[in-house]
């Protein structure tokens, strides 16, 4: 509740009572026209312990900030090495297989220069048997007529 007159407010700060927080608030508005220096004292040594109180609890504040900042840079740096690792596993993955790929695209034209090679020994081979069995087809004719 506010305090309606200046000597409502020098009563409350003879009051050796705790000041509340909200009393310190109403009276700041009667600050310049306190009469008893030890009244304005008194407010202004409440006002400067909640002042260090406030400048504590920002400095608290502060501290747990600057942790949480270190905390997250530690946690960027571990994010950022891990995905340059993935980087460096992902172009080395790339790198072998473009090696692959190109080791089988010599395994297959070796492969097909190799049946090409085959499929004409094979060729040859197929013309020397058809002409032996023409040879010893023609043969067996002589020796048949021969014999009737």
């Amino acid at each position: 509740m506010p305090f309606q007159s200046i000597q409502e407010a020098e009563q409350r700060l003879q009051n050796p009572r705790q000041l509340s927080e909200q009393e310190v608030t109403d009276l700041l508005p009667w600050m310049h026209m306190l009469v008893g220096g030890g009244s304005r004292a008194r407010l202004e040594t409440h006002l400067s312990i909640g002042n260090m109180r406030a400048i504590k609890a920002l400095d608290e504040t502060s501290a747990k900030i600057e942790g949480a900042v270190r905390r997250m840079d530690e946690g960027s740096t571990k994010l950022g090495l891990a995905g340059f690792r993935l980087n460096i596993a992902l172009f080395l993955l790339t790198v072998i297989g473009i090696l692959l790929a190109a080791f089988a695209a010599w395994i297959a034209d070796k492969s097909y220069k190799d049946a090409t090679t085959s499929s004409i020994q094979q060729q040859q081979t197929l013309d020397a048997s058809r002409r032996s069995l023409e040879s010893a087809s023609q043969a067996l004719h002589r020796l048949t007529a021969l014999t009737d």
